[in-house]
């Protein structure tokens, strides 16, 4: 679409999202849908009054999936970013992700994950007193690209040891806690570039809290957890170079189901949320 056109056809769709009814609004919708997903532009960029009548429809049942297709296509230029986190973007999306369906979900969390590469996006996630349970519990319900962007969020929220843009010490769930969801939820269903992540988040989370080397009853040692899934994820890129035959890869330890797996990683996060309330 030629650059002009495009430019019009935004501010259409920003005149029917901020002031238009909600059938209108929907309207709006499909239509950057229709033009901007296919092929994403790198510019121009996105007004703060459309990035915000895109980012309140996350909220909207009925304007839900195409509303997480617009954000992504729009994040995907990094100028977007810091009009989507102004807009609020990354709070809502730790609000609504567990509501989501599993597409919408997936293209939501892509969505935060590159909201988080601009610094007041990161801050915002670190700031943000659900985000620690909410992306617990996506990673682990979520499989493949999904789990992976979860564990990228986590990675953003220990990764700098829990400090926001004011170096001040932000209050996150115990990281020993986090390291256990972490490691069950890498038994199952994840991309290599997952696996890394999340062996990167494990050893950043034993920074964070010092973490003991061993854990209690059936646990494995998280220092081992760490080495197992490096190990895998090396294996996988030698092995592998069809990025879809990925997704099929699990971590064998322990021989965990799947939905064993979900069920327990789901109850951590019930229990971090309760540490954070308190």
């Amino acid at each position: 679409m030629h650059s002009n056109d495009l430019k019009e056809l935004l501010h259409l769709a920003e005149l029917q999202l901020t002031t238009g009814s909600e059938t209108e609004q929907l309207s709006a919708l499909y239509l950057l849908e229709r033009s901007l997903v296919p092929d994403p532009p790198s510019d121009p960029v996105s007004s703060p009054e459309l990035m915000r009548g895109v980012v309140a429809n996350l909220k909207n049942k009925a304007g839900v999936k195409p509303a997480t297709k617009i954000l992504l296509a729009l994040c995907l230029a990094e100028a977007n970013r810091h009009v989507a986190v102004e807009a609020g973007a990354v709070g809502t999306v730790v609000e609504v992700a567990m509501e989501l369906d599993g597409a919408s979900a997936e293209r939501a969390l892509a969505a935060l994950e590159l909201t988080c590469t601009v610094s007041g996006g990161a801050a915002e996630l670190r700031a943000h007193a659900l985000a620690v349970p909410v992306m617990v519990t996506m990673m682990g319900k979520m499989v493949g690209r999904g789990k992976e962007y979860a564990i990228s969020a986590l990675a953003v929220i220990y990764g700098s040891g829990g400090v926001g843009s004011d170096e001040e010490q932000t209050l996150h769930a115990p990281p020993e806690e986090v390291a256990r969801a972490v490691t069950l939820a890498l038994q199952g269903d994840c991309t290599a570039r997952g696996r890394r992540k999340g062996a990167q988040l494990l050893k950043a989370l034993q920074e964070y809290g010092r973490i003991d080397s061993t854990q209690e009853g059936n646990e494995q040692p998280t220092k081992h957890a760490i080495d197992r899934i490096q190990s895998t994820s090396l294996k996988s890129q030698i092995k592998l170079n069809n990025l879809s035959k990925l997704k099929s890869q699990t971590l064998e330890v322990n021989d965990f189901r799947e939905d064993k797996v979900a069920v327990a990683v789901q109850s951590l996060a019930i229990s971090l949320t309760h540490v954070i309330v308190k």
